[in-house]
């Protein structure tokens, strides 16, 4: 683990259960690193060090002492993937948006419609 995933891992070891959880945002604080680097740190410590952190909209983050307290995790991760996934797929159906522009034509001297697409 690098220096900064054992500072947060150290950390996280007050929050043992469920009733113990805790919020990225009072992680960043006491660690004092920025909310999006505790974040992509816990991501880090579950995906690459198989720690078993459960993370969960309502109760915060805490490490997950029996296997009911990982499933807690394991929805909520379900969730968020399934979410993630349907907007891929929203993006993949998408169409790029198509936005009229007038150019001048060199030979006419007049100016004419092309279509350009674009992205949003």
């Amino acid at each position: 683990m690098t220096a900064e995933e054992t500072w947060v891992w150290r950390h996280l070891q007050a929050h043992k259960g469920q009733e113990q959880a805790t919020t990225n945002g009072r992680l960043s604080e006491v660690t004092c690193l920025p909310l999006r680097r505790c974040r992509q740190i816990i991501e880090c410590l579950v995906r690459d060090h198989h720690k078993p952190i459960a993370a969960h909209p309502s109760l915060g983050i805490f490490i997950a002492l029996n296997e009911a307290e990982k499933e807690i995790g394991l929805q909520a991760a379900r969730k968020h993937a399934l979410s993630a996934f349907r907007r891929y797929k929203g993006l993949k159906l998408s169409r790029l948006e198509q936005s009229q522009q007038l150019e001048l034509n060199p030979n006419s001297g007049r100016l004419e419609s092309i279509v350009e697409q674009t992205a949003p």
